[in-house]
Order: C-alpha cells, then structure tokens, then sequence
C-alpha cells in the first residue's frame, strides 16, 4: 500500500473498511474516547478535526469486526518463533520497532474474540507466551505511517490488491500435550502462597540467564518480559536466605541489571519487597523471634548475632506523586466497586437482591457492558459458587441473561451442588480441596461465594474465630490473583433502619470493599414491612421518576436497589456512598438496567449544562483538578 500523509493513509484504510483512531506519539493511547468506533468508522468531520486538533498524531485500526481484521502482536524473539510455531505467521505484516504485526481475516461469524495477553493468559484460549498478544474485537493496533510501523508484505508486485492475501483467522486451542499453568501440579494452599516457590527445585537465576541468552545483548528488552513476576519469584526464593532487609534489596536489583534492559520502576520495585515482607508475615510467622525480628536466614546457634532492626522509613510529602501514581495504576473489572485482585462483600436483608444485582453486574463485565453507575473495564472469567438456587431458578436467570444481553463467551461460569452431586463445605479441608480443583479447572479472575452461611455451614457468626478460615482462605486467592465477592446476609431490619451484616466485626478485616444492597419501595407500608427503603425517605430526589426516564420505552422497572458502600479500603473520587441501580423488563420479555449517574458523568453533564467548573466542584464534592480532568476527557 503507498501510503504519504497521514490524512491520505486514513482515507486508504477507510476505503477498506477500517475503522481508525487517532493515538497519542508519546505513550501510544487513543486520544479520543474510542468506544464508538468499534462500532462505526470515523466522520470526516471527526477526522478533520482529529487533524487540526493533533497534527502530529499517530493513527490505528480498530480490531475486530467493525474493521473485519483480527491481529497477532509479537514484540520479542520469544514470541515470533512462537508465533511461527503456532502457525500464526501472515503475509500481510507490519513491521514494529521490536517485533511484528501479522493481519488476518475476522471470521465474521458472530463470536467476540476479545484481546489476550501472552504474559497474562491461563492458556485456555490463548498461548501463555510472553509477548505474543492477541488483538482482536475491543482492540487497537498501531497502523503506518505512525513512528517505527511499515508495511512488509511478502509477493507484494502489485501494490493494488496487497491486503487481500490476508488468511482468516483460525481459533487457537491448546494440544492435549501443552502444559499450562497449574495443569501438572496439585492446586492447593501450597500452589496459592506464592512465597513457597523458595522450595522447589527450578533455579530462577538461571531459568532467567537462559532466557536472557537468547537475545543478541544477553538482556531480556522490557516489553512483556514480565520482569515484574520473575523478580518476585527470584526474591521468594532468595528471602530465607537472605532475609527481607537490604541485602535481599541489593539481590534484587543486581538481579534486574544483569538479566534485563531496564530495571523495574522504583515504585514497582519497592511493591515487591513490600509484598515478599507481608507474605513472609503472614505464612511463615515461625521465621519471626517473639521480638518480630526475621530470623530464618541467621545461622541456627545460640551465638547468633541480633538479627538487625527493619528499616523503617515513612512517607513524606515528596511521596505524594508516586502514590497517586500507584493509585491511578489500579485496575478494575467494573469501576469502581469491583477491583482485580481483590476482596469484596455485598450483604443484604434476605429477598433484597443481592444475589440477583451480583449476577447481573457479573454477566454484564463478562459482556464488557457497563452496568448502570458502574464501568466495565476489563472482561473477567467468572466462577459463580451458587449453593442455594435449584435448576429451574438457576436455568430461568442464565437463559434471561443470554437472551437480554448476550452470550457470555465461556466467561461467565456457575457451580451449583446439583452438577455433579459434590457438596463443597469450606469448613472442611476435603470442601476447600473441591473447590480448589474447579479453580484449577476454570482459571477464574472472579469467584463468588453465594452465600457465606451455605457455604461455611453451621459457622458461629458472632465469634471472631470463626472468620478466621474465611479470612484465610480469601486472602491466599486473592494473593493468587483472583478477585472474590463474598455475599452475606444483613440482621433483621429494626425501627431504627435495616440492619447491619450479620456476625463479628471480624469479618471486615480482609474485604476491601463492603457494599450493602437494599431495595427501595414507593409505598411505605411495603417498605416497613419487607424491610426496605420507602422513597419518600430520599427528601432531595424522585428516584424511581429519574431511573424510568431512562428505561426504553417499552420497559417496565420491576426493581429498584440501593447500593450504598460500607467499609471501602481503597476511596476515590469515582466512588459516590450511595448509588441506584433499576432492573427492568421489556415488552419482548428481555431485561434491560439503567442506573445513576457515576461522579464523572455528573461532571460532564453539567458542563454540557453550562455549568462552570465552581459549581461542579461545590456540586459533587471533588477538587478542581479532578473536574477538569473529568470535562476535558
């Protein structure tokens, strides 16, 4: 393809039927809000603008089926032999500045195909290759002319019909020979403390040094060499020897320097030991003297010298950037109330919803759907434990949600009792074991327990020691990378409002986010009596008027849910305390949610209004800079 400027390549890949975004030269982002343009291609009035606005703009296609194109991204030597090995080799590629973009034809055929990391992928439906990515629908992949991307495309004599020599694309699944994490080894507590690999046999500096031999400079480049994961790795196996204060810190970054391009980030660098301490803590506190002194690395005699005091040093304000830095680096599969990697409780009254809004906001992330006040952020693999709805409940709601929203593909997933006659008791190590063989079996990013009492029966809610096996076990799947939502129930609503979660206050010490869900009721005997919330009690608001404003004209709300935060680890400016959530149903029979507005969407509507940036902020409560940053989006 001959392409010039920027505006003529634009319209070339337009002609193809491409959709194309405009991308920031200096970090490689959109510079729009590309949501849309998964769905249609730009206007010319947009592309006009988008010019003027950056003239020195890089430029890319969307993937997937809007752009009819799906592409393989392999950004080190690693991943291009793999890619050949995988037969993901295409004529039509682009050269990048350290690998190769190989193009091939959508299939078109209904499915989505979303994006996959090599480093992040279970190998399920993606190879577990370091810097062999997939991007497919929800996906964007720099074009040229932009800096360090041309066209290679091999038997190109005729330059006219260059792109139509693009395969279709075959979807990838794993031999029966392919060994994939966790497919060889037991998965139990041991596989969940990741400080254990210490023990075993692989040798992580010289696993890395043979990594490392395969590039021209003996160093392994940045781009997805998942030096995060390794350096953990390589300190899990060096602290017991040499115990968690500089010397274990001295380790880690001769590590880095003599194995990779660059060393991590500081800040990244400091989560690491911060995390290989906490672990040590809480896992092996038989390495601590009475004291709290480390002391598995001293020499084992009664003359060992005093283990040397931690080093102690607090933040100060020249901290501030990093850890708003570290804040702004969370991720989210729905922002911002479910978090990756992290532990969250819904509770409320028995009848209220709570499993009901879980479900729904869980097949909408599977969907990539936003769910009312809630963003979708990034699609999750769900593994709902459902221990109290039987097959005709069970089947009405997954046959409800396909039809209203759409399939899942293979994300959402349920275990129930009835599947295979299995009870799973987590009070019990044989019910812990079950359930870590359908972890290992799905590789989920989410799992929920719904309910707390089904799940843990017979636990004495009031005794603080009773949490003590649930707070253990969410802590080592958190640890492990999965986010768990934990539904119980709240005490019986009294005269004085609806109650709070049942059992000791022990059980908040782990969940980082609690959120109660109450249902809201326009007549006020109703709400007395099932123990709701009467919308007369919202003196400043028409709840159920705003929420039917923006159901479909064929809907019918048959729900409204108060979903009002409790404890919350980890606030932000996207966090309101409480939020409305309407489930509906449209004349088809399909269901249909409509919420409240989220913070930043109040933002932005009230500057659409005229509103100046004063009131905004005296509106919603958030400083200056915020809102700016939320209208200029």
């Amino acid at each position: 393809m001959r392409l010039t400027t920027t505006k003529e390549a634009i319209y070339e890949y337009l002609d193809r039927g491409w959709s194309i975004i405009p991308i920031c030269a200096n970090d490689k982002t959109p510079l729009v809000k590309w949501k849309k343009f998964q769905t249609r291609q730009p206007t010319e009035d947009e592309i006009d603008f988008w010019l003027e606005k950056w003239p020195d703009m890089l430029i890319a296609v969307v993937c997937g089926a809007i752009s009819g194109i799906i592409v393989v991204d392999a950004d080190n030597p690693d991943a291009q032999q793999a890619a050949h090995d995988q037969g993901f080799e295409s004529p039509v590629m682009v050269k990048t500045k350290r690998g190769r973009h190989w193009y091939f034809k959508h299939p078109l055929d209904g499915v989505h195909r979303g994006p996959q990391s090599g480093s992040g992928s279970k190998g399920e439906v993606w190879p577990q290759i370091n810097g062999l990515d997939f991007r497919g629908d929800g996906s964007y992949a720099l074009l040229p002319p932009s800096t360090h991307y041309t066209w290679d495309i091999l038997n190109d004599h005729d330059h006219d019909h260059d792109h139509d020599d693009m395969p279709l694309y075959q979807d990838w699944r794993p031999s029966k020979t392919t060994n994939t994490k966790n497919n060889n080894e037991d998965f139990d507590f041991a596989n969940l403390d990741l400080t254990q690999i210490r023990t075993g046999p692989v040798d992580i500096w010289q696993e890395t040094a043979d990594r490392a031999a395969l590039y021209p400079s003996n160093l392994i480049p940045r781009g997805g060499s998942g030096i995060y994961d390794t350096t953990f790795r390589y300190l899990g196996q060096q602290v017991a020897k040499l115990g968690l204060g500089d010397e274990l810190e001295r380790a880690g970054r001769e590590f880095m320097r003599t194995f990779f391009t660059s060393p991590l980030e500081e800040p990244r660098y400091q989560q690491n030991l911060k995390t290989i301490r906490e672990k040590e803590k809480l896992n092996h506190p038989d390495r601590f003297d009475k004291d709290g002194n480390y002391i598995a690395h001293l020499p084992q005699s009664s003359s060992a010298p005093d283990p040397k005091v931690p080093e102690r040093i607090a933040l100060t304000e020249d901290d501030a950037d990093t850890l708003i830095k570290q804040a702004g680096d969370q991720q989210f599969f729905m922002s911002p109330i479910l978090r990756q990697a992290s532990i969250l409780q819904i509770y409320g009254y028995s009848g209220h919803g709570k499993s009901w809004i879980t479900q729904l906001m869980l097949y909408h992330a599977c969907r990539g759907i936003d769910f009312g006040p809630f963003k979708a952020e990034a699609v999750p693999k769900v593994l709902y434990c459902d221990w109290e709805n039987g097959r005709s409940t069970l089947g009405a709601g997954l046959k409800s949600m396909r039809m209203s929203f759409g399939s899942s593909d293979g994300n959402y997933n349920v275990w129930t009792p009835f599947i295979n006659g299995t009870e799973i008791n987590l009070r019990n190590p044989d019910g812990r074991k079950e359930l870590f063989e359908w972890i290992k079996a799905y590789h989920p990013d989410v799992l929920v327990i719904d309910t707390i009492r089904s799940a843990f029966p017979g636990i004495a809610e009031n005794s603080s020691e009773e949490w003590a096996t649930l707070n253990q076990l969410c802590l080592k799947l958190r640890n492990h990378g999965i986010s768990v939502i934990l539904l119980h129930h709240a005490n019986k609503p009294t005269e004085h409002g609806v109650g709070r979660e049942a059992g000791s206050s022990n059980q908040l010490t782990v969940i980082e986010t609690q959120v109660r869900v109450t249902q809201v009721f326009e007549d006020k005997d109703v709400a007395k009596t099932k123990g709701g919330i009467w919308q007369g009690d919202y003196s400043d608001q028409n709840v159920f008027h705003s929420l039917r404003r923006k159901a479909p004209k064929d809907g019918t709300i048959r729900i409204v849910l108060e979903i009002r935060y409790g404890k919350v680890r980890e606030w932000s400016d996207l966090h309101d305390h409480v939020q409305w959530v309407a489930i509906g149903e449209r004349e088809n029979g399909t269901r249909f949610v409509v919420g409240s507005m989220a913070p930043v969407d109040k933002a932005r509507s009230m500057a659409n209004q005229g509103s100046s940036v004063e009131a905004i902020m005296n509106t919603l409560g958030r400083p200056r800079h915020v809102i700016e940053k939320w209208i200029a989006q």
